[in-house]
């Protein structure tokens, strides 16, 4: 599954359809993900980072980590809002 990941220029992503696009790629990724590691989910896979720094985890520890991390970016989507005086937009994302 060592794929490589596309680098995505911020000037070729100027309408709704080229964002439509890349999120059914992504969706694509994570089916091909789970598909892939679905009867190994805790087995451990070790790899090598840049700059030489190992690294150990189970896919269901790096899916997690991904899963999370795209509340993380909601939530700075969100105080942008905020802090531009808009009022953001409805989200799953629960709030006190």
């Amino acid at each position: 599954m060592n794929k490589g990941v596309a680098i995505i220029e911020e000037s070729d992503v100027i309408t709704i359809d080229a964002v439509k696009q890349l999120f059914a790629n992504a969706d694509a990724y994570v089916d091909e993900f789970l598909n892939r590691f679905a009867q190994t989910l805790n087995d451990p896979i070790s790899a090598v980072l840049p700059r030489n720094r190992p690294v150990t985890a189970t896919p269901l520890e790096i899916y997690t980590h991904a899963f999370a991390h795209e509340f993380h970016h909601k939530g700075q989507i969100m105080t942008m809002c905020r802090l531009l005086g808009h009022t953001p937009p409805d989200t799953d994302i629960i709030r006190f």
